[in-house]
């Protein structure tokens, strides 16, 4: 391989498990003539290997930020002229980056809902207590801060009645 490549180019670094199930150079997955063939075009390289990763994510694992990983590889690597640009490579991640978006505001309403009944059964069971709406908003935070879901207004608001209701 071309040491400038090598040393120049961008990746995304990936979970293990994702790489081990999805990826199309996954240990016995790379052979001799794939690595000889995207070697030949390493723009259709990236395509192929972006598109591989992203195509099988589950819903809660296509998160913008993942995309954004490999949009930002990408441009990098077309900057570093590592290849040249693909408007192919921006129409599959930008429809990828939609995918993610929707699927981050169908979690988000889904949260939200769950979040409600939670609540309500709390309250129920007068287990409603700061303690518990205090981590209630620490896996609220966890998640938008891991990209599964957005921030929220009526999310922040729900909690902040359970927590006026539980002091």
């Amino acid at each position: 391989m071309n040491q400038s490549i090598e040393h120049n180019a961008v990746t995304v670094v990936i979970r293990e498990d994702i790489h081990e199930n999805f990826s199309r150079t996954f240990f016995s997955r790379n052979t001799p003539d794939l690595i000889k063939e995207d070697a030949q075009n390493l723009s259709l390289a990236f395509k192929n290997d972006a598109d591989a990763i992203l195509g099988k994510l589950q819903n809660n694992e296509l998160t913008p930020e993942v995309v954004g990983a490999y949009m930002r590889a990408y441009r990098e690597n077309v900057a570093k002229r590592v290849f040249a640009y693909n408007p192919d490579i921006d129409n599959i991640l930008m429809g990828y980056l939609r995918q993610a978006r929707s699927n981050q505001a169908k979690l988000t309403e889904m949260f939200e809902r769950q979040l409600v009944d939670y609540i309500g059964k709390l309250k129920t069971n007068n287990e409603l207590t700061t303690n518990n709406v205090n981590k209630l908003f620490d896996f609220y935070t966890k998640n938008v801060k891991e990209g599964k879901i957005t921030r929220s207004d009526d999310v922040v608001n729900v909690l902040r009645q359970a927590h006026q209701a539980a002091t």
